[in-house]
């Protein structure tokens, strides 16, 4: 790996300390999926949130694209346990569409601690396009 700058995004196949250390040597922040790779981190990750979303920093973005609407709501722990890790991230997707909706919660571990660039990243990440906007009132 070369020296970045800016976010390097990746999927939860690069989940490891290793790639992480890497992408800090190359002083760049980092948002990486979180999946069944690390169960017992993932496991105690979704439970934290679970119990104390509410009082974490978040905003949310809305998009309507392809027939659809989109509602993500990001959130962030901040935590350190790996080179850089500065908080783990949490995405709630509600997608609508022909009157059905469906749901989809990701996390991510990240050494990004604005919750905008956060969102910022894991859009990236999952590969959109265009900009989401974020809705007025995010709190932080």
């Amino acid at each position: 790996m070369g020296s970045w700058t800016g976010i390097v995004t990746a999927d939860a196949m690069s989940c490891q300390k290793e790639i992480v250390r890497k992408i800090r040597e190359g002083k760049a922040d980092y948002v990486i999926s979180l999946k069944g790779n690390h169960p017992a981190l993932l496991e105690d990750i979704s439970l934290y949130f679970e119990h104390f979303s509410g009082d974490l920093p978040s905003c949310v973005t809305k998009v309507k694209d392809h027939g659809r609407n989109e509602r993500r709501n990001y959130r962030l722990l901040q935590r350190t346990e790996w080179d850089g890790l500065q908080a783990v991230g949490m995405v709630i997707a509600a997608i609508s569409k022909n009157d059905k909706t469906t749901t989809d919660t990701r996390h991510f571990l990240s050494s990004v601690t604005d919750v905008e660039r956060f969102a910022y990243a894991v859009r990236k990440q999952l590969g959109y396009r265009k900009p989401a906007p974020l809705v007025p009132g995010c709190h932080f």
